[in-house]
């Protein structure tokens, strides 16, 4: 019985070997084996003739293999292999060989993107002896790649590759890129040699200007070290994308080494952008002969330095870019001189810069001090333009939303320089002092220091008055509304006289002639100015001061009607604060009046039938809670009225007039809505 089995079992190895045996070592066994293949394998696979056995080699003719996601078809596949290696996890090919190849990726191949890394990872478990390449192409509708060359003991290989979207292998870039070159060199240590050239490019939604250049790239042993050159480039396509700039001009180039691990490269080298120019239309500027240079010193950053012109000003600045943060973080010096930051028909301004400029995105960091240099400022006249009152309020006002992409922080220190004239309305002035200005994320733009008046004139009602100082004062509030100190004189002469009791009367006698001055006074604030009169000395009264201003003289040496003017210009100059007010104040409480004043005054002429108005001097008195009067006398005419009302309800009223001119009554109807 045992030798039984012992037969059996020895007539069964000598079948599988014998079959193991026919199935590689003979061309019947590759067949079926190919057969076998076809059947058990997903997709369509043929051979039209095949040539050895599956042990030393074989020869594959019009080979074609064909799925839902990929098509390969071989005109000749010559392979000659030890597949002993296969227990090692290794590809041994003593030599392959392939003549008109083809490999068709559809667009649903999951791997296609993924293929260059794929190659990669089979291509550390392969070696290679000897490979020929005779017209091998890959395509995908995104890509072609062309490969023809001889690889023994080194690389002979060359390639045509044709990009139609980069996206699929840099998810965040799109684009066309063509390039072409070679791999020679020995075959662990290969070279490559390539030119590239790649149009349409944008980086996330940013363009980029179309790129060529060329490369050459060292491998040994996991490392890399090469060359990049890129030629020059125009950035029209970069720069006309914003908004505020028009014009742009300019050119990049680059020359760039690579070295260092494979995986992790480090980039050394340098770019430039050279002879770059551009209009801001808001400032009127233009910016040229703009150059920076930028030099990698490692991978982690990028060192900057430059030069600009705006106007007959020059700049220079230097800093770097932060790789290693995802924002790439900016820092830059700015030295400058007599730069053109403003040349508009109303503002000219010069500025001399040496600020450091920090952008960590979406953060604007500015520090350090600007001089202005020279400044001409005339800005429109708004006097004409109508003003609602600070009760008026806008109810369900849509907000304006902040479309700046930069948050400004800022701690500047503004220097004014000894050629800043302002001329605005009726003043001329020359400025002088210094600020700091500081401002945060979230909070407005405020300031610390002073401007003053170095010379100048204000004219008013017609009379030009010398600015004998004045101050703008921040201290801490907001950049547009400084604290106002100013002081407008003139000066003028007056007859001194005394009186003398000689014969028991009291007789001015003429005493001699002084000089005094007299001036408009503003405090306060910008947004609410306070506005007096002085003298000096102080011993006239504002209505003798205005009429020196306006007049030259006195209010006692005035004309009925030109008093009547004075007192009409002082019941409106600043009505809350002016002592004139205080005046009439008193005045109005001692006679137990609701008002007293000096205003214009309409009246219906019944021979002219028109509507005239008038200077008047208006008295008013509350009699009861529903009975008033009002009666107003003219100052230039003769027209005397007097009004007298009764209020019946909150909506009806009655009310009768009499003047020199007609005689009336009216029945009044008023009523209120929003």
């Amino acid at each position: 019985m045992w030798y039984f089995i012992k037969f059996v079992f020895i007539t069964c190895l000598l079948s599988m070997s014998t079959a193991f045996y026919l199935l590689i070592a003979t061309p019947a066994g590759l067949q079926y084996d190919l057969q076998w293949l076809a059947t058990h394998t997903p997709g369509k696979l043929s051979v039209k003739k095949l040539d050895g056995t599956l042990l030393s080699g074989f020869t594959l003719h019009d080979l074609s293999y064909q799925t839902e996601k990929q098509q390969i078809s071989f005109k000749l596949l010559d392979i000659h292999w030890d597949p002993l290696f296969l227990l090692k996890g290794k590809i041994d090919i003593k030599r392959l060989k392939i003549e008109d190849g083809r490999i068709i990726l559809s667009d649903k191949n999951e791997t296609s993107g993924k293929l260059p890394v794929k190659l990669l990872s089979l291509w550390q478990r392969v070696i290679l002896h000897h490979l020929v390449i005779k017209n091998l192409y890959i395509e995908q509708s995104t890509f072609t790649i062309e490969l023809n060359g001889d690889l023994a003991d080194h690389w002979d290989l060359r390639w045509k590759l044709h990009a139609l979207d980069i996206k699929p292998w840099l998810p965040n870039w799109k684009g066309y890129i063509h390039s072409e070159g070679m791999i020679s060199g020995s075959l662990s240590e290969p070279t490559l040699h390539m030119e590239f050239n790649a149009k349409n490019l944008a980086f996330y939604k940013q363009a980029i200007p179309p790129l060529k250049g060329k490369a050459n790239l060292s491998f040994q042993k996991q490392k890399i070290d090469g060359h990049i050159h890129l030629q020059p480039v125009d950035l029209n396509t970069i720069l006309s994308s914003q908004t505020f700039l028009k014009n742009p001009r300019g050119k990049i180039s680059a020359d760039l080494d690579i070295h260092g691990e494979l995986y992790h490269p480090i980039v050394t080298g340098e770019f430039a952008i050279d002879n770059l120019s551009f209009n801001i239309p808001s400032l009127g500027i233009h910016p040229k002969a703009i150059f920076i240079q930028g030099n990698f010193t490692d991978y982690k950053t990028i060192n900057l330095q430059g030069r600009l012109q705006s106007g007959t000003g020059k700049a220079r600045f230097d800093g770097n870019i932060n790789l290693d943060q995802d924002n790439y973080p900016i820092a830059l010096s700015l030295q400058g001189d007599g730069l053109s930051a403003v040349q508009l028909p109303e503002y000219k301004i010069l500025i001399s810069p040496d600020i450091n400029i920090q952008l960590n995105y979406p953060v604007l960091q500015l520090q350090g001090k600007i001089l202005v240099p020279y400044a001409e400022i005339k800005p429109k006249n708004f006097s004409g333009t109508t003003t609602l009152p600070e009760e008026v309020v806008f109810v369900q006002q849509k907000k304006v939303a902040n479309t700046s992409p930069l948050n400004l922080v800022l701690a500047i220190d503004l220097i004014l320089g000894d050629n800043i004239n302002v001329y605005y309305d009726n003043l001329q002035a020359s400025l002088g002092g210094k600020i700091r200005i500081t401002k945060d994320v979230d909070s407005p733009a405020i300031a610390r220091g002073e401007f003053y008046t170095l010379q100048g004139r204000y004219v008013v009602y017609g009379q030009k008055l010398g600015l004998q100082s004045g101050r703008l004062i921040y201290a801490g509030n907001t950049l547009t509304n400084p604290g106002l100190e100013i002081e407008a004189v003139k000066k003028v002469r007056r007859v001194i006289t005394h009186n003398s009791d000689e014969f028991g009367t009291r007789i001015p006698l003429y005493a001699g002639i002084e000089s005094i001055q007299v001036g408009i006074r503003v405090n306060g604030t910008a947004d609410k100015p306070v506005i007096s009169l002085f003298s000096v000395p102080s011993d006239l009264n504002q209505a003798d001061i205005l009429s020196y201003i306006i007049l030259g003289q006195p209010q006692s040496h005035a004309s009925s009607s030109q008093s009547a003017a004075i007192l009409s210009v002082l019941s409106t100059l600043n009505p809350k604060g002016t002592k004139i007010n205080h005046f009439t104040e008193k005045l109005q409480e001692t006679l137990g009046l609701t008002e007293l004043n000096i205003e214009s005054v309409q009246n219906f002429n019944p021979y002219s039938k028109s509507v005239e108005s008038s200077t008047s001097f208006v008295i008013g008195k509350q009699i009861t809670k529903k009975l008033s009067l009002h009666y107003s006398i003219g100052l230039f005419d003769p027209i005397s009225v007097l009004n007298l009302r009764y209020q019946i309800n909150s909506h009806w009223a009655l009310q009768s007039e009499t003047s020199t001119v007609d005689n009336g009554a009216d029945l009044l109807y008023v009523f209120e809505r929003d």
